[in-house]
């Protein structure tokens, strides 16, 4: 199942989303001249948002379209390991643990001959949709 559009600053970013189900997400981006840094490697921004993408999906798969999930960063932990500087990169994530208001994920990047990037923790709190669609509909 695809996941549901995300916000317009990822799709300009240029994610794709492979796979998403149930605690488990594969995202991916071909990159382009404006993801880099000045030293001609992927941006650390630009990994972290993939990597914050990726960890959020993990907990917010529904195959019931009326009961979509959203949810919040609390906490993210990155460490920058390789670098690439052209080609497609892939981030898979895992939901390792949830509850009634939060969940934890892990994700890593790695470059399209395998190499790893950056890996992440992160923790995420579950919002409420329904709160949302009130406030826009007042």
């Amino acid at each position: 199942m695809k996941a549901e559009k995300h916000s317009h600053f990822i799709g300009e970013l240029g994610f794709k989303v492979l796979e998403f189900r149930k605690d488990y997400a594969q995202v991916a981006l071909d990159l382009e001249p404006w993801h880099l840094n000045r030293l001609g490697v992927v941006h650390g921004g630009v990994l972290m948002t993939l990597l914050d993408t990726t960890c959020s999906m993990c907990g917010l798969y529904s195959a019931d379209r009326d009961s979509r999930k959203a949810s919040v960063t609390v906490s993210l932990n990155t460490n920058f390991i390789g670098q690439a500087r052209h080609g497609r990169i892939v981030a898979v994530g895992t939901s390792t643990a949830s509850g009634k208001s939060l969940y934890f994920a892990s994700a890593e990047i790695r470059s399209e001959e395998g190499a790893l990037l950056a890996t992440a923790t992160s923790v995420h709190r579950y919002r409420d949709l329904r709160h949302k669609a009130a406030k826009s509909a007042a």
